[in-house]
Order: structure tokens, then C-alpha cells, then sequence
């Protein structure tokens, strides 16, 4: 059960940090009438960390896929390569992650429209649901999760730390 929960929050990190680019524009404020009734649009397409340094001897890269199945609702597929390494060379150690993804409702956080949503992931025949918020500022796509599987609640702050671009 370790392996799996633990599997899970890698793969719930890889939608998080591939979720989280801008599609044009400079801002999330810039975002047009279409944005605020298909609200699912803005993140469709293939987003990348590109190589993210963990440490002094290991590194990651996440690819994510996201499509559109409704006005408020994706389906997301990517990999997340694992590095013994900092620069992302070598041998990685590749996981997939599938997932399903709701938005909810909008929300704001630090002066910015967020996206509350609630992603399903199905990680070796268990499914475990989260709550997150995602953000797209300055082309550039940030979340944050709430991992207490029993808090139904959605996070208070938004991860910097990682972040995606569109491909």
C-alpha cells in the first residue's frame, strides 16, 4: 500500500506540474469569453517541466497530455522520467500517470482567478481522489494538491516551485 500511495503522489505531482502552463496571452486576466465558458480550453495540449533539479545527484522531466471531454472536464496521460543525475541524462526510470480532472469552480488566490478542481487517479486498480487548484500566470501552469484524502477541502496556496510550458 506504501508503493501505491506513494506512486500516486508522484503521478498526482506530474498532472500537477504538466497541467500548470499558460496558452497565450500574458496573463490569466487576459483571458477571453471563451475561457470563462469552456473553462477546460485553456489547457489542452502537450505540457512540459523540461528537466527540474531535485538535487545535488538527481533530476526529473514531466510530460503531460491533456483533452478536453466537457466544458469542465479533462482526461490526463503523461510520464514522469525520473534522473540519477541533475541535468536529466543518463538512464531514467519513466512512470505514466492517467488521470481525470473536474473543474469545479473558480476561486482566486493572491489576486489571481484559479481553478478549483477535484482529479481522480487510478494507480494499479485503486482510485484516490484530490482536490487541487490550478493556475496559468505569465505562460506558465502551477497547482497545488491536497493530499489528505479525507479533507474536502482545496489548498490554500499555489506551488511555484514547479512549473509547466505548452509544447
Amino acid at each position: 500500500m506504501h508503493h501505491i500511495q506513494r506512486f500516486t503522489r508522484i503521478a498526482l505531482a506530474g498532472i500537477l506540474s504538466t497541467a500548470l502552463l499558460g496558452c497565450g496571452g500574458s496573463d490569466e486576466d487576459s483571458a477571453d469569453a471563451t475561457d470563462k465558458t469552456d473553462p477546460a480550453a485553456k489547457y489542452v495540449g502537450n505540457w512540459s517541466t523540461g528537466c527540474i533539479r531535485t538535487s545535488s545527484v538527481s533530476s526529473f522531466w514531466r510530460e503531460g497530455h491533456y483533452e478536453r471531454t466537457g466544458d469542465h472536464s479533462l482526461h490526463v496521460s503523461g510520464t514522469t522520467d525520473r534522473y540519477s543525475t541533475p541535468d536529466c541524462s543518463g538512464d531514467a526510470r519513466t512512470r505514466n500517470f492517467v488521470a481525470d480532472v473536474v473543474i469545479d469552480e473558480q476561486g482566486s488566490w493572491r489576486g489571481h482567478t484559479v481553478d478549483k478542481v477535484t482529479i481522480e487517479v487510478t494507480v494499479n486498480g485503486f482510485s484516490f481522489r484530490y482536490r487541487a487548484l490550478f493556475l496559468i500566470r505569465d505562460h506558465h501552469f502551477y497547482g497545488a494538491v491536497e493530499l489528505d484524502k479525507r479533507d474536502e477541502h482545496y489548498p490554500a496556496d499555489v506551488d511555484e516551485s514547479v512549473s509547466s510550458r505548452k509544447q
